[in-house]
């Protein structure tokens, strides 16, 4: 499914490595999870699923993209994170 997608750097790599400690947490603690059907044939069915978590001191919105593997096997595809946005007052 996937082997011809691009090389990662090694930032990215580490960057990745450094989130894969959260990922029970977002699995366990998700609140919801988004259905995305990559193709009909063959079927391939991934969830995303997120959840607030601190990385490094700071609160992250971590994303963790999971696929189901025969009976009820997941596996992970991806995990990314993104910075907690700050809500504002409207002035």
């Amino acid at each position: 499914m996937y082997n011809r997608r691009r090389p990662r750097s090694h930032n990215e790599r580490h960057y990745r490595s450094g989130l894969i400690p959260h990922l029970t947490s977002v699995i366990k603690n998700s609140s919801q999870a988004v259905l995305r059907v990559k193709s009909e044939k063959p079927l391939i069915v991934t969830w995303e699923l997120a959840y607030s978590c601190k990385v490094n001191g700071r609160t992250h919105l971590v994303q963790v993209i999971v696929i189901k593997e025969g009976a009820g096997k997941l596996e992970c595809l991806s995990t990314m994170s993104a910075p907690e946005k700050q809500k504002t007052p409207n002035k």
